[in-house]
């Protein structure tokens, strides 16, 4: 090989040399910066938050078998409160004359395991396809009624509905 070509091979090595070292410090270097500061109070964080979660699912392990937003993951005062105006909207928005709405929290016990009840009970009036839209909406509402008993008794022009049931919030607190 001549001397032309040594030199060449040297300075194509040494490029890549170079080429090599100013990668791996700049890999260095983003690494360094892309890691926060505070990494591992944040991961602390999520595993705390996770092990409470899993606690949470195998001390109410009947809560699961709820869809995840039937049951409400607040106080059944404010709950109740919020869906007692919920439903009279949806009444008027179906154009159905509300006779009797009472809806408040009820009375939690252990055998509820982490559940408030909120009790609903309902007495409306109007058309078929009017009472059909409200009960539509009703479906529809968070938390999800669970209706225990209905009753839709046809008069000549106006259908009468009786309805009662529950909904439920969540004792425990928010994760």
């Amino acid at each position: 090989m001549t001397r032309r070509g040594r030199l060449e091979t040297h300075v194509v090595l040494t490029a890549g040399a170079l080429a090599l070292v100013t990668g791996l410090v700049a890999w260095m270097v983003l690494s360094w910066i892309a890691k926060p500061a505070d990494l591992g109070p944040r991961l602390a964080e999520v595993q705390r938050r996770t092990d409470a979660a899993e606690a949470l699912l195998s001390h109410h392990s009947h809560i699961g078998a709820y869809p995840i937003d039937a049951v409400c993951a607040r106080a059944a005062g404010p709950a109740a409160n919020q869906l007692k105006q919920d439903v009279q909207t949806a009444a008027a928005s179906a154009g159905v004359a509300v006779g009797r709405l009472e809806i408040s929290p009820g009375v939690a016990d252990e055998a509820m395991d982490g559940l408030s009840p909120i009790n609903i009970r309902l007495e409306a009036s109007g058309r078929y396809d009017q009472t059909v839209s409200l009960l539509k909406a009703l479906a529809r509402l968070r938390p999800q009624i669970f209706v225990d008993q209905s009753d839709l008794n046809a008069q000549v022009s106006v259908v009468a509905l009786k309805l009662s049931g529950h909904a439920y919030c969540s004792l425990s607190a928010p994760l």
